[in-house]
């Protein structure tokens, strides 16, 4: 006769993060749901690029061990350019003329346009 094995119980649940600390690195890392969303209707920060919505792309990774910079290094970037941004950053540069330099340059120009729209320094 065959028996079935018995299924192996659940695995505990993890404990989510402290929600006080989520917002924290939220509002480091996005300022506000807001300028998230400012990004996203920018176009992408790579030149003839018509991409519709935009990723927060994170350029500086400031802490290490992949955790991403201020909300201050953000440019926006289409999904695809997103993804060959963060896989293939020297091809990137490359393909599209740019460099770390035009950037940071791009990172400055969009936090300039941000406060320029609104000024929603809140979370």
């Amino acid at each position: 006769m065959y028996f079935m094995p018995s299924p192996k119980p659940p695995k505990p649940k993890k404990k989510s993060a402290d929600p006080e600390h989520k917002r924290k690195v939220f509002k480091q890392q996005f300022l506000s749901q807001n300028r998230r969303e400012f990004i996203g209707r920018s176009s992408c920060t790579v030149p003839w690029c018509e991409a519709g919505h935009c990723d927060n792309a994170h350029i500086a990774n400031k802490s290490g061990m992949g955790k991403k910079g201020d909300y201050t290094d953000i440019v926006p970037l289409c999904r695809m350019h997103h993804i060959e941004y963060d896989t293939q950053r020297e091809n990137f540069y490359l393909a599209y003329g740019l460099s770390p330099e035009l950037m940071r340059d791009a990172a400055d120009a969009i936090e300039i346009a941000w406060r320029a729209s609104c000024g929603d320094y809140s979370p």
